[in-house]
């Protein structure tokens, strides 16, 4: 499918079925509140794309996120995400699935918690992209159980509590990124517990 210009009050969007999505000037899509992306036993692929959520003045839902997914693949190639939520929200939940994040930015601000990826038996690979979350308790990324490649990306945190990332039995390889952090501390760059690390280097962390 190929889309341009700008969607606003998008409703939810399900895929069940394989489809790709590209754009050549940066089509841009600003969600209904409380809407968001579902991904079920299929691939979805987007490039070129611009999503935003602004539900910061929304108060019925206590966990928000712009992609959920469900034995799913999902690959967002020169994206950009924006997600503002009230209370608690990650920018992709994500159960048993692999998610490709190329050359993208995403950012996910809330007043409580946020994270900008929460999986569950799930495969990351993140390259060359710019991950950043603010909240009062912050981690970028939580994985539980899966695969985790992060090679040259950019990822800052911001909350009275910060941490990078979060591993719960997790197979990963992290390089050449860079970490900024508002407090830096010895527990603001990572948590693994139960995770086997194949390959750490060339990481740096920043306070600002």
């Amino acid at each position: 499918i190929h889309v341009e210009g700008n969607f606003v009050n998008v409703p939810n969007l399900t895929f069940s079925s394989p489809c790709e999505i590209i754009s050549s000037n940066g089509a841009r899509f600003t969600f209904l509140q409380n809407s968001f992306i579902s991904v079920e036993n299929t691939e979805v692929k987007i490039s070129n794309c611009v999503f935003e959520q602004n539900f910061i003045n929304n108060e019925l839902f206590a966990q928000q996120n712009l992609f959920k997914l469900d034995n799913a693949i999902l690959t967002l190639d020169n994206c950009e995400t924006v997600s503002l939520y009230n209370k608690n929200g990650s920018v992709i939940f994500a159960n048993n699935s692999k998610i490709n994040i190329l050359n993208s930015g995403l950012t996910v601000q809330s007043k409580v918690y946020s994270s900008v990826f929460n999986l569950l038996n799930s495969d990351l690979n993140c390259e060359k992209s710019r991950i950043s979350a603010v909240a009062d308790s912050v981690i970028a990324l939580t994985m539980n159980s899966g695969t985790l490649m992060l090679n040259n990306c950019q990822i800052q945190v911001n909350g009275k509590t910060s941490k990078i990332y979060e591993l719960f039995g997790v197979e990963y390889s992290i390089q050449k990124n860079q970490f900024y952090c508002n407090d830096k501390n010895k527990e603001m760059e990572k948590v693994d517990v139960f995770s086997k690390k194949i390959v750490y280097e060339d990481n740096t962390i920043n306070p600002f």
